[in-house]
């Protein structure tokens, strides 16, 4: 008995619709690569600014003081665990904000100072730079104000302001409490990863002793004449102990301050 095989139609159907099959696959596959290496690249972004910051608190608690510094890429002297950039320039302003322009030749990733999340797209040559009003900021030398809501216009060196505890704005529109305590300590809003290690170091130095209790929201400290605190949600708050000399600083950037 003869076996019935498929028809050249049969055969032909078959390979229409395998054919079309693959003209909708394929688009999606491609693109759910796309889509993985861009955030692989992403997470490299990520991981730089990570190193960045350790660098920063490291640098901090040795000197007590960070400038500015640039890092280059890929040979940026940084520790980088996973991808390192193919290219471009990562830096880290003297208030320890920090903005970077890193490309692996398929994507740009980006960051602006006052971002906390990256962007990334295609990489073309020339169009992975530093935003023109980031990389033109100052060496992040801070303006003083003893209350009220700063403006460039009322800026004044802090050491003439008479006051112990003030607000300050830097170059790049952040906002800071500032204390004169053994010389000018400074926590900015919107920091917290950092500025919680900072505000310990600060303390530590004189003995003085901080409730981190519930570091993952606030760490506050405190000695016989400063109390100051940060939290994760960018608000920061210093105050004498002794006269009325008290500042917020919250994340929209509000302040209030009360001196007497």
């Amino acid at each position: 008995m003869k076996k019935k095989g498929f028809t050249l139609i049969e055969l032909l159907a078959v390979i229409v619709v395998l054919a079309l099959i693959a003209l909708i696959a394929t688009p999606i596959i491609l693109g759910v690569i796309e889509s993985s290496r861009r955030k692989a690249f992403e997470d490299t972004g990520y991981g730089v600014v990570d190193a960045i910051r350790s660098f920063y608190v490291d640098k901090l608690s040795k000197d007590g003081v960070v400038g500015e510094n640039t890092f280059t890429f890929p040979n940026s002297g940084l520790s980088l665990s996973g991808t390192v950039p193919a290219g471009g320039v990562a830096k880290l302003h003297a208030d320890g904000t920090i903005e970077i322009a890193i490309h692996n030749n398929s994507y740009c990733v980006t960051k602006g100072v006052n971002e906390d999340a990256v962007t990334s797209k295609r990489y073309e040559e020339g169009n992975c730079t530093l935003s023109d009003s980031s990389s033109d900021l100052s060496s992040g030398q801070s303006k003083y104000f003893d209350y009220g809501i700063p403006t460039t216009s009322s800026s004044t060196d802090y050491t003439t302001l008479g006051k112990n505890v003030f607000v300050g704005l830097n170059e790049s529109g952040n906002l800071s409490v500032c204390i004169n305590r053994d010389g000018l300590k400074c926590f900015k809003t919107n920091n917290y990863d950092i500025e919680k290690n900072h505000i310990q170091e600060v303390f530590s130095k004189s003995g003085d002793t901080c409730d981190t209790s519930d570091v993952s929201y606030s760490v506050n400290c405190s000695d016989s004449d400063f109390y100051c605190r940060v939290d994760s949600d960018g608000n920061v708050r210093c105050r004498r102990n002794t006269v009325i000399e008290d500042c917020n600083v919250f994340s929209n950037n509000d302040v209030e301050c009360d001196i007497g």
